[in-house]
């Protein structure tokens, strides 16, 4: 800037401006993991890296979807709440643009595990008895508590869908009781 007096003496002052900050950009960003699945009430913690590694980071913000399916919190911790899908998201900002690096979270319901039945050893039972048999699932969070009841031989004996038994003739049969969520489990 250049000032003069009233006698018409001319002044300059000059200044210096000096930019600082990182010239650096974000080239990438990669989470430890892209789709996983979690039991609901399970945890997990993202974590992100960028590249370069002297990349500049402004601001970055995680966040969920579907966050009544999953929450995460500021450090990348996420909680399986219900079940279904969502995408957590790590946006990054360096100054210059932003980039987002996400995971699919897939929820999954509490599996069964075990099946124990009442009576749980052998009955005998005489030609036309009945007899009702319990199942008890566990854990006992399990949403979905359905049984698929099955005889070997229903010959000799049948089973309903609500595990009550019926002596047809004499010999024998197993009754089996299956998780409709975990088939594998019986």
């Amino acid at each position: 800037a250049t000032v003069s007096d009233k006698s018409g003496n001319n002044y300059v002052a000059t200044i210096n401006v000096v930019i600082t900050g990182c010239p650096t950009q974000i080239s990438q960003i990669d989470l430890n993991y892209s789709n996983t699945s979690l039991i609901n009430g399970q945890t997990l913690q993202l974590s992100s890296t960028i590249t370069p590694s002297n990349a500049c980071v402004k601001s970055i913000s995680i966040a969920s979807s579907e966050s009544s399916i999953a929450s995460v919190n500021d450090a990348g911790l996420v909680t399986a709440l219900s079940v279904g899908s969502t995408i957590v998201s790590f946006t990054y900002n360096d100054g210059f643009s932003q980039k987002v690096a996400s995971c699919t979270i897939n929820v999954l319901p509490i599996p069964v595990k075990t099946i124990t039945l009442n009576p749980s050893s052998n009955a005998s039972l005489m030609v036309g008895d009945k007899l009702m048999v319990s199942a008890e699932i566990l854990p006992i969070e399990v949403p979905n508590k359905n049984i698929t009841w099955t005889s070997s031989d229903t010959n000799f004996v049948k089973v309903n869908s609500s595990g009550e038994l019926f002596a047809i003739k004499v010999g024998s049969a197993v009754i089996t009781a299956t998780s409709v969520q975990n088939p594998t489990v019986k």
